[in-house]
């Protein structure tokens, strides 16, 4: 059969796609138009009901085409009622990804699913299983699968479960097999990168030393950590860091800046716990790439607690901030909560962009005129290449090749990247 693969949300998913494309591409064709193929495979998100209406769309879409459609990812798990006016022909949990083959095998037999109840295998290791080279400098390695909180607005560990983390030989046999490709960026991904181990006697600090003395050039960029699983070992977090290997890039949720809201949902850390990590890091790796989360409009955030998150967002100045309305999820403890009209969340959320595009250009404006060593990672448009700085700058450039280091001079900025010279 011929397949096409789409992908939505976050980095592990991503990495799921692949490994589901590296076990089915001796038995299968993989295409890369959707108007090619017999079975559309859509790895799905749902982490915010914007995103479920956009999956089911596409689904709709290409049975409307004729096309078969299995349903992966973690919308099935998350809003399994969305599914009941599209009909996949099969639907696939993020821990039955392994039995991918048997599934397309049913379809060829002509089967289906029946059903929105999806398949569930356990004890597929994601971390060194097969990929499908595509000619990539970026790998992502899944350390670990779920998580240990208990957000209360949160669908995604309905989907991924409690924490089960990946052997360290195992995820470094991931990496060993990346860089054998010409992968030269490996992105350690999880759920929650920072409660790696906690089910397995070890913790991240221990694993990214580990994979810094795999032999050979390469950087590694840690995926998002959640502030509450850090403090027991961060020191050793902070010194791991400082590998040449490893991207100057923190990537620090803090949702609110409103410690009773943050309390309203369960994060479990305050605003003085976020702060201190942001600021000893800071000390630690001066040029630090901050990256954070802010959720607008959670249902008890009044004006007083959303302004307490624009000071914060306006005195931390992250390099990075991603901004989400609030969502309710089905099964979630804030999905009972009342929801505030959108025209509120609108306003804050436009308020916040302003001042995150004012913060990040700023910063990005103390980069031009500086000479700095990038990774060319990937091509852009118009004829350009993508990089990445030591802190995890993007830089847009005109020369290079995918995989090379260059020193380059920063000749100009946007809010988003740089531009070389």
């Amino acid at each position: 059969m011929k397949l096409y693969f789409e992908t939505y949300g976050c980095t592990s998913n991503r990495a799921d796609t692949e490994i589901m494309e590296g076990l089915v591409e001796d038995s299968h064709e993989i295409v890369g138009r959707p108007e090619d193929c017999d079975v559309a495979v859509i790895n799905s998100c749902g982490v915010i009901d914007g995103t479920t209406r956009k999956v089911m769309r596409r689904v709709r879409e290409m049975k409307g085409a004729g096309k078969r459609v299995v349903l992966a990812g973690c919308l099935p798990r998350i809003d399994p009622d969305s599914l009941q006016d599209c009909r996949p022909d099969f639907v696939m949990g993020p821990d039955s990804i392994g039995s991918i083959g048997d599934v397309l095998g049913s379809l060829e037999d002509g089967n289906d699913g029946g059903s929105v109840q999806t398949l569930k295998v356990t004890g597929f290791d994601k971390a060194a299983a097969r990929r499908r080279p595509d000619g990539s400098v970026i790998r992502a390695i899944p350390i670990a699968e779920g998580c240990l909180g208990g957000c209360s607005y949160c669908g995604t560990r309905f989907a991924r479960g409690r924490l089960h983390s990946y052997a360290p030989e195992s995820i470094e046999a991931g990496v060993r097999s990346a860089l054998s490709w010409g992968c030269r960026e490996i992105q350690l991904t999880a759920q929650d990168t920072g409660a790696y181990g906690a089910d397995i006697g070890t913790d991240l600090a221990e694993l990214i030393n580990r994979v810094c003395m795999v032999e050979g050039d390469f950087r590694i960029r840690v995926g998002m950590m959640n502030p509450a699983h850090l403090m027991g070992f961060l020191d050793d977090l902070i010194e791991a860091f400082a590998n040449e290997k490893v991207y100057k890039f923190l990537h620090l949720p803090v949702q609110s800046g409103d410690d009773r809201v943050l309390q309203d949902m369960r994060r479990g850390y305050g605003v003085e716990e976020f702060t201190e990590i942001v600021q000893r890091f800071r000390k630690a790796h001066p040029g630090l790439t901050l990256s954070t989360d802010v959720i607008i409009g959670y249902p008890t955030e009044d004006e007083e607690a959303f302004e307490r998150t624009y000071r914060l967002i306006e005195r931390i100045g992250p390099d990075i901030l991603n901004i989400t309305r609030f969502s309710p999820r089905p099964g979630t403890p804030a999905a009972g909560l009342r929801d505030m009209p959108d025209r509120i969340k609108k306003e804050r959320s436009r308020r916040m962009s302003i001042l995150a595009r004012e913060v990040s250009s700023q910063i990005n404006r103390g980069y031009v005129g500086r000479e700095e060593q990038v990774l060319v990672t990937e091509y852009g448009k118009k004829g350009t290449l993508l990089a990445r700085t030591h802190s995890y700058k993007q830089v847009v450039l005109r020369e290079g090749v995918p995989g090379e280091f260059r020193r380059v001079r920063i000749k100009d900025s946007t809010a988003h990247y740089l531009v070389a010279g």
